[in-house]
């Protein structure tokens, strides 16, 4: 059952890779840009906010925003805003000089993604009414408020690559210490004395790193035009329960207990029905994003229920006092990026959880490269 497993979850892996291909190649957002750019930047606080029904938006209703900018004869640059999941169009007045949406020959989606606009302003454009209009593709997306800055695209992009640079070297961390150790346990595949479930942690590690990093908004200035981007994220948490209960199972002596495989077809059966209610139009990965968040609760509740019973029945080992030790830093880090996110209000980047996660993983290839080595001497 373990091999059958494993080799489903490759196949699992195989399929949405190229599933995430075919979005990259296929769908596309249909961009008009009339104007130009140039550099500085400044946040923009003072505008005007209308909620209007509007039955060519895809729920109805569109969000308006109204400023005017003065002092365009001493600076000039573009209107920076980023947005999530929402349809853009941006007047000067009352003419049209940007409009951002999914293509309508999109083989499936109804989002033209999350991603950054640049609405370059001329000098003839001072105190004219600047008018964005937003038309949010899901429910959850109402009422969000973009920040609007005004300046350099790049002096912006400099400021969100200073902000998450940090995340940025620890998910790509996360992403090669993962790759290590797939390589690793592939080049050692016949030496029995190698831990076989380093290679699940690689691909959890991978698939983290993978979410983490494509759902930084800085990357959304590195491909401005790709949709496959947005997708990118809801395919990376696909693919974490299975490696990671692949990977605890063999910390505890139920590790053929039939619950583990249990929750992996649950997982194989929640992915592809969300691939197919993507495909058919039915409803978008971020629409059943719930689902694979109800999925990884499930697990949550086996691992530690698993653990009770293990230390009731067989008590302490070494892996188990690795895992509870690092897994309850990563809570701990998780829990507190979540608050200083709230506090912030999201001015700062989430790393402790991420940090503690990288430090994980780095103890467990070094006590599985220990342990293998101990076994090899014996």
């Amino acid at each position: 059952m373990k091999k059958k497993m494993s080799l489903l979850y490759v196949g699992c892996v195989a399929v949405l890779c190229l599933f995430y291909i075919f979005i990259c190649v296929t769908c596309k957002n249909d961009v008009f840009q009339a104007r130009e750019s140039s550099r500085g930047y400044r946040y923009l606080t003072e505008y005007e906010s209308i909620y209007v029904k509007d039955s060519k938006q895809p729920l109805g209703i569109r969000e308006e925003y109204v400023m005017r900018l003065q002092d365009l004869m001493m600076e000039s640059g573009s209107l920076i805003f980023y947005t999530l999941h929402q349809n853009v169009e941006v007047y000067i007045d009352d003419k049209l000089v940007y409009n951002v949406r999914a293509e309508a020959d999109n083989p499936f989606g109804k989002t033209p993604g999350s991603r950054w606009n640049a609405v370059p302003l001329y000098q003839q454009d001072e105190g004219r009414a600047i008018r964005v209009v937003l038309g949010p593709a899901y429910e959850s997306i109402v009422g969000t408020i973009p920040d609007f800055y005004f300046g350099s695209k790049f002096d912006v992009f400099m400021m969100l690559m200073a902000k998450n640079l940090i995340p940025f070297i620890l998910s790509l961390a996360a992403i090669l210490i993962g790759l290590v150790f797939i390589i690793f346990t592939v080049y050692n595949y016949r030496n029995s004395e190698v831990d076989k479930s380093l290679m699940m942690m690689g691909f959890f590690a991978m698939g983290i790193g993978t979410w983490k990093m494509s759902d930084m908004d800085c990357m959304g200035l590195l491909f401005p035009y790709s949709l496959g981007l947005t997708y990118l994220p809801y395919l990376a948490l696909m693919v974490l329960v299975i490696p990671f209960a692949m990977f605890a199972k063999e910390l505890f002596s139920e590790k053929e207990h039939p619950i583990w495989y249990a929750v992996c077809f649950l997982s194989l059966f929640v992915n592809f029905i969300c691939v197919l209610l993507q495909i058919t139009r039915i409803k978008d990965l971020r629409e059943t994003l719930k689902w694979n968040h109800l999925t990884m609760l499930l697990l949550v509740i086996l691992v530690s229920s698993m653990l009770v019973y293990e230390l009731r029945k067989k008590g302490w080992n070494d892996k188990l006092k690795t895992m509870v030790v690092c897994m309850a830093a990563c809570l701990i880090g998780f829990t507190a990026d979540i608050v200083v996110y709230y506090i912030s209000g999201g001015a700062s980047a989430m790393v402790l959880g991420m940090a503690c996660f990288l430090i994980y993983i780095i103890v467990l290839g070094i006590r599985s490269v220990q342990e293998m080595k101990r076994l090899m001497r014996n």
